[in-house]
């Protein structure tokens, strides 16, 4: 798994509590960019990670693994604030295990003054 989706589960898990809705793909581009944006070596630009795919392909892929499941809004919604519907992304039972293992390797790392991943082994 790659570093920028372990990030990616790691920042839906966080999510879990306050928007157990799901993520649209912008909005978690954004919390990958303000996450990122202390780390300069690492850090994302969400424009980017949306403009080109990145940030889809990252979810298309934690989903066929079985860490992510997907569902659009309903039209009205949409329609009622006048903008496109949104695919909105959340953990499965899978994806909440591995954010919860993710998190604490994160953690440890943190307290250890160290990155969130080891450059050494690519992630």
């Amino acid at each position: 798994m790659l570093a920028i989706e372990r990030t990616t589960i790691r920042l839906l898990g966080e999510q879990l509590e306050s928007k157990p809705q799901g993520v649209y793909g912008y909005e978690l581009a954004r919390i990958l960019r303000e996450e990122t944006s202390a780390m300069p070596a690492t850090a994302v630009d969400a424009t980017s990670l949306r403009a080109n795919g990145t940030i889809y392909k990252i979810l298309y892929r934690l989903g066929r693994i079985g860490a992510v499941t997907s569902y659009w809004e309903e039209p009205e919604v949409a329609l009622e604030e006048g903008r496109p519907r949104r695919r909105y992304y959340r953990l499965t039972e899978n994806g909440k295990a591995r954010a919860r293992n993710i998190g604490k390797v994160y953690q440890a790392r943190r307290r250890q003054g160290l990155p969130e991943t080891d450059p050494r082994t690519l992630g």
